[in-house]
C-alpha cells in the first residue's frame, strides 16, 4: 500500500508542476491521463509456475515406482491435494477420489486412481506413514475422504490454514490455498472454476495436469515458508499441528481384504465400442479386474442351477 500512495503523490505533484507552468487563462489540451498502475491498492502478482513438467501416471505399478523414487523418505515434507469428479445431480453419492497429487522439492506427481485397478501400495504406505509430513489446506478433510473411499488412514497431516493462523501476524482467518499463496509466496494461484469442476476421471488434459500439480507445489512451498516462521515463533508448534485422520463414524464396514487394496473397478468406465469417448482404460492402463463373488453367494448358486455364475 505504501508504494501505491507514493505513486499517487508523485502523479499529483507532476500534475501540479504542469499546471503551474501555464497561465490560468490558457486552455491546455492534453490527452486523458492514466492513473498509476497500482492505484487502488491492486498489485498484480506474478503467477506461480511449475519448475518442471508434472509426472502423470494412470498405472498402479508405475505409480508405486514414482512414490518410491521421489517421495517415500522419512522426514520428508510433501505438498498434497486430491481431486474428484463433482456431480451436479441431487441425491447422487459423491464419486471416489480420482487423483492424488504430490509435490516434493521440484517434482510433482499426479496419480490418477480412477484409471487404476487398485490403490498403489507404496502410495498407501506413504499416506499412512506419520514420519512423512503431508501438507495442504483442509488436508484433514482430504484424509477423511480417502478413508471413506478406500479405507486408508492417513497420518502425518499438517493443515496449512491452522499453521498460518498460528504464525502469521494476520492471526486466525479463513485461509485458502489461493490467498495463502499470495500472502506467503507473493504469487498468484489461478483457480478456474471450469477446471475445478471438470471431469477428473477422464484422461487429464494439460490444463488439468497443471492445475492439479500447482496445488501440490503451492502447498509444499507454503509449508516450507510457514515452518521457517514457526521456528522463530514457538518450540514444537509444527509438531503439535500434525495429525492423523480420526476414526470415521460414517464408515460402517471395514475395507475389503485384497492383495493391493480396495478395487476401483466400480469407478472405471471402459469404452465399449469404436468412437465411444467415455473415460476408460487403454493399453498402458491397469485392466479392470472382475469383482470376486462372496463365498456364501457362490454356495447358493451351486444349489440353484437356474442361476448363472
Amino acid at each position: 500500500m505504501g508504494d501505491t500512495i507514493d505513486d499517487l503523490l508523485a502523479w499529483i505533484e507532476a500534475d501540479d508542476k504542469q499546471a503551474a507552468g501555464n497561465p490560468a487563462h490558457t486552455v491546455v489540451s492534453t490527452p486523458a491521463r492514466k492513473l498509476p498502475r497500482h492505484f487502488g491498492g491492486i498489485v498484480a502478482l506474478p503467477a506461480l509456475q511449475l519448475p518442471m513438467t508434472p509426472m502423470y501416471s494412470r498405472n498402479a505399478a508405475e505409480a508405486d515406482e514414482l512414490c518410491a523414487e521421489y517421495v517415500h523418505r522419512a522426514g520428508a515434507r510433501v505438498g498434497m491435494d486430491i481431486e474428484w469428479k463433482v456431480l451436479m445431480v441431487a441425491g447422487e453419492a459423491p464419486r471416489h477420489t480420482a487423483t492424488v497429487q504430490l509435490s516434493v522439492q521440484n517434482v510433482s506427481l499426479v496419480l490418477q486412481l480412477s484409471a487404476m485397478h487398485c490403490v498403489p501400495t507404496r502410495l498407501i504406505s506413504l499416506l499412512e506413514d506419520e514420519r512423512v509430513v503431508k501438507a495442504g489446506v483442509g488436508i484433514l478433510n482430504d484424509g477423511l475422504k480417502l478413508r471413506r473411499d478406500f479405507g486408508i488412514r492417513c497420518r502425518g497431516l499438517l493443515d496449512l490454514s491452522a499453521l498460518a493462523s498460528a504464525v502469521l501476524p494476520d492471526g486466525a482467518r479463513r485461509w485458502n490455498l489461493a490467498n495463502l499463496s499470495e500472502r506467503v509466496l507473493r504469487k498468484s494461484l489461478p483457480k478456474e472454476e471450469r477446471l475445478r469442476l471438470s471431469d477428473w476421471e477422464a484422461r487429464l488434459s494439460p490444463d488439468q495436469l497443471e492445475y492439479a500439480a500447482l496445488d501440490a507445489l503451492a502447498s509444499l512451498r507454503i509449508c516450507v515458508e510457514l515452518e521457517r516462521l514457526a521456528a522463530n515463533a514457538a518450540s514444537g508448534l509444527v509438531d503439535r499441528l500434525i495429525h492423523a485422520v480420526p476414526e470415521d463414524p460414517m464408515r460402517s464396514r471395514p475395507a475389503p481384504a485384497t492383495d493391493c487394496h480396495p478395487c476401483l473397478k466400480a469407478q472405471v468406465t471402459v469404452a465399449t465400442k469404436a468412437g465411444d469417448t467415455r473415460p476408460g482404460l487403454d493399453e498402458n492402463d491397469d485392466p479392470a479386474i472382475p469383482m470376486p463373488k462372496p463365498a456364501h453367494l457362490l454356495s447358493r448358486m451351486k444349489e440353484c442351477p437356474a442361476v448363472s455364475k
